[in-house]
């Protein structure tokens, strides 16, 4: 079974998707909890923990007696790494939709790298969907999917190549993604390929590498998203285990 988003974390982004909203700069007092529990139809301990985990992630600080405030910006691009979406739904949460252009569907043997990353046998063909992914009409988004043809149930149409990958896997197919590991690295797009997808071959990208397993541990999508690195800034907690080495 996938692991289920506890109702705090559900919480925690319609705080954050309300910070965004209001303009909250760094030092601006954050309503209560009991006005966000009536805000948000949550409870007090569910609010209390989306809190928590915002103070955890820095974006939140609290002071005794006076409440909390913003830390930082209040940006989603928070837990965009730290947790697995799909890019519609990190687009869906940073606020601003996304047009698709696919650019090709194909049916190919995989590459070495591809075999190993999805565990494939020697008679194994793939699919690769390559997309970009424009806001406003600017490309910010340029991604390329690669998962087994045996997954594929029936014969998706345009539509469905367009939208959320992982909601067909997930819907159509039967397939849930729970987690996945990625390398994440910064690049640039060849010349020719800046060309084709219409961006100046000069901007700089950051790479995510990413193979999907799902709930058996099974590789079932990898996957190489490349997200302007001019739009976007993607931030991490770091924590320092309290034990000290001697």
């Amino acid at each position: 079974m996938p692991a289920a988003i506890s109702g705090a974390e559900k919480t925690k982004d319609l705080i954050l998707a309300m910070l965004k909203e209001s303009r909250r700069q760094p030092g601006d007092r954050v309503p209560s909890e009991e006005e966000l529990s009536r805000r948000f139809r949550a409870s007090r301990p569910t609010i209390r923990e989306a809190l928590r985990q915002l103070e955890h992630e820095r974006v939140l600080y609290c002071v005794h007696g006076r409440g909390r405030f913003v830390a930082g910006s209040p940006q989603v691009y928070l837990d965009s790494i730290a947790r697995l979406r799909s890019v519609t739904e990190l687009a869906a949460n940073l606020g601003f939709t996304l047009s698709t252009s696919v650019h090709a569907v194909r049916k190919r043997p995989p590459t070495r790298q591809e075999g190993q990353a999805l565990r494939l046998g020697p008679e194994d063909m793939v699919i690769e969907l390559e997309r970009t992914r424009s806001a406003e009409s600017e490309p910010v988004i340029y991604a390329v999917d690669i998962f087994p043809e045996r997954l594929v149930v029936g014969v998706p149409d345009e539509h469905a190549w367009s939208g959320s990958l992982l909601e067909l896997m997930e819907t159509s197919w039967g397939v849930t993604i729970t987690h996945a590991e990625a390398t994440i690295r910064a690049v640039r797009l060849s010349a020719k390929l800046a060309s084709r997808i219409r961006v100046p071959s000069s901007l700089p990208w950051i790479m995510l590498e990413q193979t999907n397993f799902d709930a058996h541990r099974r590789p079932v999508l990898y996957s190489q998203d490349y997200h302007r690195g001019d739009k976007f800034t993607f931030r991490l907690l770091r924590s320092r285990s309290s034990a000290v080495a001697s």
